[in-house]
Parts: structure tokens; C-alpha cells; sequence
């Protein structure tokens, strides 16, 4: 009975609830009510000491930023080349202080500037001078500047006053994020803001600002008038101008006319250097000479050419000096590797890529540098952008700051892994990436009739009108074939195949047999009314393989003619295909070439051409290396190029030849010739 009741106590204590001496429940719910008060007027607190620490940090960043990285201080102004001129002729500038390029001059006396609709005067001035040179400091003497370089930065303390506002910065920041980060949204709700922020420039400079240019100021105020309302012009049908050139020589107030419109039209304005707006048109870099060989593909061909055979047509006459846009142009530029590194600042090279060209430029300089490399030499302008490898990827950077040993991006690119035990150092070979299927699939064998029909058409309609000297002379043709034609006898040869003896195709399918029989003639053919091959009476090997390769392509045989000097030369009589082979690789030993369709095709093509003209015209060296030489600039440049992006490593000798050397009782003249090895 006791253990009951106390049990039963012990029940009615516990739904009583809990209860605190001396004190009933009503003053305990007072009581929590005032520790609610408490937490509340706590969390309140620390909100408001972090939008006090918010404000506080931002505006030490402003007044840290201001300070530091501002603009210049009141008592500078900031002048043209032309009151830089005028100051210094005038014995104004007493001494002056130049720090990185800029010139920073005290004046004999407080000068007096015009500032909005008044004047104002300053006690010192600054511009950008660009390099100094010799002549430029021999000037500051003959006017009696006292001056002296100074080095921008200073000691450690300087250097972390400077750095104080980004550690701000960086502060705000982090606190910004996390105040981000406990946001209903996340810190990714941010990023997907539509908003964008536009810091605008708006100069104060007016046309009451510029002295003079009446003419230019009058012809200027309808493009401030179409800034200021555009709208209402395009209701009109006006057309949205396409800009002003603003043309003259340095200091004449170009830069400061137009900031005078942007003040006018009350409309933001941005200043871009002269090598930076090249730099949108050309790509990387500002020029190099004309002969300097690009390759070029369109719709119609590919062809390595000198670059100022590609740009010139896009110019009358001697025009220079500003950029054109191009369309339907490609050129070799490069994908960058597919590796955890891209997307970094780090760039590592991939394979050479066609890219378009999206403008040219043409201009003339005083200077021009030239860089030796292992491949030759190429000159160039400072300016000129030069991929330089390092060890962390590709930088690029102007010709000015190249230094001896530095290694120029070239094809093949040659890469070395990491060890392997077991394995070792593998070595990779970077190069250019084919794509086979955009290769030609064949070749038309019969040439392009539409010149000769327009020649043959032009001496049957105009019989009787003109006589055939002068039919002659105005369609390149001889009178006698312009009699024959008019007479009846023949039509013209890439007309008429009822004089072949043998029926050819049409088209003839793209083979690596084609490519090879393409390689021998580029050594060893010629088309001479016919199409040749000539080799050494010893070369049985050439004469088998050259006469199945090409019955197994065309379905003709040779006729077989050996020489008095050891030679043996296999004739086939057939025009059309000595125009074929000559079309596609040229005809004479200086004006060979390799096939156009050699560009696009893969490496088994391109190993099956460069073994047909080895075997025909060149051979190995002690070292195991493969040689071959021709008198062809063109083939041998040709050759080089497509060697490198096929991944072969190559290297060109100019070699000169010495004339008196007998050979078939005849001398030789003096030559030269291109060696590659």
C-alpha cells in the first residue's frame, strides 16, 4: 500500500508540471516572456553590428581605392602632345619626373586650362610619352628641363598600402558570400541574375573645349544629333551611321574631338589603342613582311602563297593603313588540348586547326625585326604576337620581348610524359588533325573546256567580220588555227577526242596509286605535247612499278624509248593526260608543285606522293635520314609544310651551284637549288 501510494504522489507531481521555490506559474511565464525579449533584442544587435561592419568595410574600400588608384591629383593636368609641345618650346616646364612612360612636369608659374565654361589653373602636368629616346632627353636640355627617372612601387610599406584595399576587398567578399550562401537561394541564385551593371564614362569635354576645326565641329553635329535620339531618326527611315574617320597626325586633337561628341551627345565613351583595334581584325599580332608563306584555303583552292599575294588584292593600288573584313578565307591556327587544365589561363597546345580569317591588314613600317630559328628566319614588326613554349603551355608574346634560347610553337610538336618504370619516357608527336572525308573522293581528268569553247566560238562568229590576224591576237591562238578552225579541219584538241587512240575516264577516283604515280611525275615527268617519265636505264624497279601503276589507274601502256645517255624515257601519247599531270603538279623542273588535293588528304596519301617523287629523285644519307632536292622553291616550302603537319620533322638547305660543270658536252649554268632534308 505505501509503494502505491507513493507512486501515485510521484504521478501528480509530474502532471503538475515543474514548478521553482517560492515562485508561482504566472511569474515564470513572465519571466520566459522576457527572456524571448532578451534574444530578440540580442539578434537584432548582432544584425545591426554586421550591416555597421558592412558599411564599414565598404566605404574604407571607396576612400582606400579613391585614394590609391584613383585618377590623378587635382593640382595635375593631364594635356595633349600638342600643349606638351607648346609648353616646353615656351620654357613653361622647369623640371620634370618620369615614371613608366609618363611625364610628369612642374611649370615656372600656375598655368591657366580651360575647365567646363571657365579656366583653371595647374601647377603640374602629365601625358603619356611612350619609349624615351635619346633625342627626346637631348630636348628636355636644349630647353632647360631639369629631369629624372623614377621607378614605379617603392619599399614594402608602399607595397602594402597598396595592397590594403584589395585585402579589404577580398574581405567584403567573403562576407558578401556568405551572406549569400544563407539566402533562401543559395549563392547560385546570383549568377543567374539578368541584371547587368554598365559602367559608363561620360568625358565633360565639349566643342567649347576645342579650339578651331569649325568645318569638322558643323559636319560632326548630325552624328551628335542621331546619338542623342536615335529613335527618332529610324522612325524616319534614317540609317544608323556606320562611324567617322577622324584622319590627321599625332597631337592634331583626334582623340580630344571625339571625346568632345561623346560630351555633346551626353553618351558613354571608350578609347582603344590603334594595335588593339588591328588586333580585333588581324587576330594575334600586328604584321610581318609580305613574303612571309601562309596557307590559305577557299572554296576554290588551298595554296601556301606569300602573305602579301593573299592581303594585296583586297587594296587599290597603294591603299594602306586601315583593316578590311574578309569572309570565306581559312588559315592554320590551333586547338588547344583537351586537358584538366582547360578552361585555366594555362594553354597547351592540341593540333593545328583550319580557322577563319576574319579581315587583312596592310600597313607600311619603319623598322622591322628578324627572329632566326632552327626552321629560317622571319621578319617581322615589335608588335608582332610569337607563341613561346613553356613549361606551363603556350604564351604569347610581342617579338620585343623575345630572349635567346626561347622555343618558338612549331609543327610537328614534340611532347615528353612522365617516366614510367616499366615503360620508360613515352614521347608523343602533336601535328595537324586530318579529316579524310572532306578530302576530294576523285579528280576531273578533262580540264575546264569553258575558255577554250568561248576562244572557238568567238573565231566561228566573227568570220567575215574580222580578219584572222586580229581574231588571232584577241584569243592568244595562232592565225593558222584560227584558219583551220573557221575552215573546218579540227577543232580545238581539248575538244575533239576522236584524235585519242585510247578511251579515257572522265574522273579519276583519289588513290594512294594516283598520289604515288603523282610523286613520280613531280621527279621525273614532264607533259610535252604527251606525258613523260624519264629514268635511269638501271632503275628497273621504277620502270615495273611506274608502268603497273599506271595500268592499273588509267588501263594504258608506255612506249618505250631508250637514249644514248643511259636514260629510258616512257611515253604515253595522250594530251589530255599530260595536261592532267601537269595541271596538278606542274610542268618544268622549276615550276613543280605538289598536288592541291594534298592538303585535305590523309597520311597514307601524303606517304604514297612523298615515296613516288623519293624513289625518283632523291635518296638517303648516312644517317639514315631522306633526302631530296629540287630546283622548285615552291615544292621544296610545299614539301616542308606538309611534312610538318603530317608530324615529320624537316629542315631546308639553299644550295648554290657553281656554272662550267660538263655534263652531255654541255656547261652548266650557275643555279640553285633547295635541298630537304
Amino acid at each position: 500500500m505505501g509503494q502505491e501510494k507513493r507512486k501515485t504522489q510521484d504521478v501528480q507531481k509530474k502532471r503538475e508540471g515543474p514548478k521553482k521555490r517560492g515562485k508561482p506559474v504566472e511569474s515564470e511565464e513572465k519571466d520566459s516572456g522576457s527572456q524571448r525579449r532578451r534574444r530578440d533584442e540580442q539578434f537584432q544587435w548582432k544584425r545591426a553590428s554586421k550591416t555597421i561592419l558592412f558599411w564599414v568595410l565598404f566605404i574604407l574600400v571607396v576612400v582606400s581605392v579613391t585614394r590609391f588608384f584613383g585618377s590623378a591629383p587635382s593640382d595635375e593636368r593631364e594635356v595633349t602632345y600638342l600643349q606638351y609641345r607648346a609648353l616646353l618650346e615656351s620654357g613653361r616646364i622647369e623640371s620634370a619626373v618620369i615614371v613608366d612612360r609618363e611625364f610628369h612636369g612642374y611649370l615656372t608659374e600656375p598655368y591657366a586650362f580651360p575647365v567646363g565654361d571657365g579656366f583653371r589653373e595647374y601647377q603640374k602636368v602629365m601625358l603619356n610619352l611612350g619609349p624615351i629616346d635619346a633625342d627626346t632627353k637631348k630636348e628636355w636640355v636644349k630647353y632647360g628641363v631639369n629631369f629624372y627617372f623614377k621607378e614605379k612601387g617603392g619599399n614594402w610599406l608602399g607595397f602594402f598600402i597598396q595592397m590594403l584595399p584589395w585585402i579589404f576587398f577580398i574581405g567584403l567578399w567573403l562576407f558578401i558570400f556568405r551572406q549569400m550562401q544563407a539566402g533562401p537561394k543559395g549563392v547560385f541564385s546570383f549568377g543567374k541574375s539578368r541584371a547587368k551593371l554598365l559602367t559608363e564614362d561620360k568625358p565633360k569635354v565639349t566643342f567649347k573645349d576645342v579650339a578651331g576645326a569649325e568645318e569638322a565641329k558643323q559636319e560632326l553635329r548630325e552624328i551628335i544629333e542621331f546619338l542623342k535620339d536615335p529613335a527618332k531618326f529610324q522612325r524616319l527611315g534614317g540609317r544608323i551611321p556606320k562611324g567617322v574617320l577622324l584622319v590627321g597626325p599625332p597631337g592634331t586633337g583626334k582623340t580630344y574631338m571625339a571625346k568632345a561628341v561623346s560630351g555633346e551627345a551626353d553618351v558613354p565613351f571608350f578609347s582603344m589603342s590603334g594595335s588593339d583595334f588591328v588586333e580585333m581584325f588581324v587576330g594575334v599580332g600586328a604584321s610581318v613582311t609580305g613574303d612571309t608563306p601562309v596557307l590559305i584555303r577557299t572554296e576554290t583552292e588551298t595554296r601556301l602563297m606569300p602573305i602579301a599575294q593573299f592581303v594585296d588584292p583586297y587594296y587599290h593600288e597603294d591603299a594602306e593603313g586601315f583593316p578590311v573584313s574578309i569572309t570565306g578565307a581559312q588559315t592554320l591556327g590551333f586547338e588547344e588540348k583537351d586537358s584538366k587544365f582547360k578552361g585555366s589561363p594555362k594553354t597547351f597546345f592540341g593540333h593545328s586547326a583550319w580557322k577563319s580569317v576574319s579581315g587583312v591588314y596592310r600597313h607600311r613600317v619603319r623598322e622591322i625585326c628578324e627572329i632566326h630559328y632552327l626552321g629560317g628566319v622571319l621578319r617581322t614588326t615589335e608588335d608582332h604576337s610569337v607563341f613561346v613554349r613553356t613549361r606551363n603551355g603556350i604564351v604569347s608574346k610581342p617579338a620585343r620581348d623575345l630572349k635567346p634560347g626561347e622555343v618558338l610553337v612549331s609543327l610537328p610538336f614534340k611532347t615528353r610524359g612522365a617516366y614510367l618504370p616499366d615503360v620508360g619516357t613515352p614521347h608523343t608527336v602533336r601535328a595537324h588533325l586530318f579529316d579524310c572525308s572532306a578530302g576530294p573522293h576523285k579528280l576531273s581528268l578533262w580540264e575546264d573546256q569553258s575558255e577554250c569553247l568561248d576562244k572557238y566560238r568567238f573565231a566561228l562568229e566573227n568570220q567575215g567580220n574580222l580578219s584572222q590576224q586580229a581574231i588571232a591576237q584577241a584569243i592568244g591562238v595562232s592565225q593558222a588555227t584560227v584558219g583551220h578552225w573557221q575552215r573546218g579541219i579540227h577543232q580545238p584538241q581539248s575538244l575533239s577526242r576522236k584524235s585519242l587512240k585510247e578511251d579515257l575516264p572522265e574522273d579519276v577516283p583519289v588513290t594512294p596509286d594516283l598520289m604515288k604515280l603523282f610523286g613520280y611525275y613531280t621527279a621525273e615527268g614532264r607533259c610535252n605535247g604527251c606525258l613523260e617519265f624519264v629514268f635511269g636505264s638501271h632503275e628497273t624497279d621504277l620502270h615495273f612499278d611506274c608502268t603497273e601503276l599506271m595500268h592499273k589507274v588509267f588501263g594504258l601502256e608506255p612506249s618505250l624509248h631508250p637514249t644514248e645517255s643511259n636514260t629510258l624515257r616512257m611515253v604515253y601519247y595522250s594530251a589530255p593526260l599530260g595536261r592532267f599531270f601537269s595541271r596538278h603538279c606542274g610542268n618544268g623542273s622549276k615550276n613543280k608543285h605538289v598536288p592541291e588535293c594534298l592538303w585535305g588528304l590523309g597520311r597514307e596519301y601524303f606517304k604514297a606522293y612523298l615515296e613516288g617523287y623519293y624513289l625518283g629523285d632523291g635518296y638517303t644519307t648516312q644517317e639514315g635520314k631522306l633526302s631530296v632536292t629540287s630546283a622548285s622553291h615552291r615544292l621544296i616550302t610545299e614539301l616542308a609544310w606538309l611534312c610538318s603537319m603530317h608530324g615529320i620533322g624537316v629542315g631546308i638547305r639553299e644550295v648554290h651551284q657553281q656554272g662550267g660543270r660538263i655534263i652531255k658536252e654541255k656547261p652548266l649554268p650557275e643555279g640553285t637549288s633547295w635541298n630537304l632534308i
